[in-house]
């Protein structure tokens, strides 16, 4: 029986101060490999190696690293996009909305809507986003955040999924709001621990059995006060989540 052929990926990563002195790090680290790196993945903050890296090896997800139109960023993130294909087509399984806090230009939503457009077309998926920076907010001022048009932007984007409703707003104030009385997936990424802590306590009972909320920043080192809140309220609820080193945090219903 022969192997799989080497696979490899290098994109970007995040908090690196001396990108001259990773980028030798990295070139030794290649060098003592026995593979010497045919089997290096480089990304998201993320070295590993002697992998067989099956969503590099999907159709679809070699077709979006390729594609010089998509930007570096959701490239850099495809194995965090790869974690909620899985655990959404898992969820669609049951009963209940989709919803993502935290859209930002929507890049990872379209992967997911393109991905699954037949098993989403009889549901509603909402995308929740402030689409906006102001001096002062605690969450992460992307460049995307200070353009103006943003939510039309994102409006338009998504304008051929008919199951999509892009909702420009807070979510303490938005969720609230909106009729959703039964859940089946819930991505949330809003780089601020009072939202995520409002949001999984106002969803929690209304994750379908069989669905999934998976939080983007828990195991992020940089936002480990969203961590600290959230396991205090996950204890309460009885709820267990799991730290992946995406730096995702995955909570199972």
């Amino acid at each position: 029986m022969s192997k799989l052929q080497p696979v490899s990926m290098e994109a970007g990563h995040f908090n690196v101060r001396d990108k001259k002195k990773f980028a030798k790090g990295l070139a030794m680290i290649k060098e003592s490999l026995n593979c010497g790196g045919a089997t290096l993945f480089s990304s998201d903050n993320m070295i590993l190696w002697n992998k067989n890296y099956s969503m590099l090896r999907e159709k679809a997800y070699a077709e979006y690293i390729s594609d010089e139109q998509i930007d570096i960023v959701p490239k850099t993130i495809i194995w965090r996009t790869y974690v909620l294909d899985f655990l959404l087509k898992r969820s669609l399984q049951v009963d209940g909305n989709i919803i993502e806090l935290g859209v930002l230009k929507g890049d990872t939503a379209m992967f997911l809507c393109n991905q699954n457009a037949e098993m989403l077309k009889d549901r509603i998926f909402y995308l929740i986003d402030l689409f906006e920076w102001n001096q002062g907010d605690i969450h992460t001022k992307h460049r995307s955040l200070l353009d103006k048009n943003l939510y039309t932007k994102v409006q338009d984007r998504f304008g051929k999924h008919k199951f999509i409703k892009v909702i420009q707003g807070d979510a303490e104030d938005i969720l609230p709001r909106i009729n959703i009385d039964k859940i089946a997936f819930a991505h949330i990424d809003m780089n601020d621990a009072v939202p995520e802590l409002f949001s999984l306590a106002f969803l929690a009972s209304k994750i379908s059995r069989g669905g999934s909320i998976i939080f983007d920043d828990y195991g992020w080192w940089g936002y480990s006060e969203q961590k600290l809140e959230l396991d205090k309220k996950l204890n309460d609820l009885n709820l267990d989540i799991l730290e992946l080193p995406t730096g995702q945090g995955i909570v199972l219903f």
